[in-house]
């Protein structure tokens, strides 16, 4: 059996630890966001959708510097030409 390329467990440890901070980063987010909705309960509705919004931009750019964090570099000597 021939052995995988080992870029591409660096692949799979990067996703998985990407994943893992996207969800408690969500759950911290998403709380914060109904605390806020909650305490100003009485706001403009267009005012809680932008907050909503605000919150899923801050979610979405969150994730970006882990994601960059564990990318694999690909090395020369890993790619075989067959």
């Amino acid at each position: 059996m021939e052995a995988l390329n080992p870029n591409i467990y660096k692949l799979y440890y990067s996703l998985s630890w990407t994943f893992l901070h996207s969800l408690w980063q969500a759950s911290l987010i998403a709380l914060a966001t109904t605390i806020l909705i909650i305490i100003l309960n009485k706001l403009n509705p267009a005012l809680k959708y932008k907050i909503w919004i605000s919150a899923n931009i801050l979610l979405s750019s969150s994730t970006v510097p882990h994601s960059s964090k564990f990318t694999p570099t690909l090395k020369a000597d890993y790619i075989q030409l067959r």
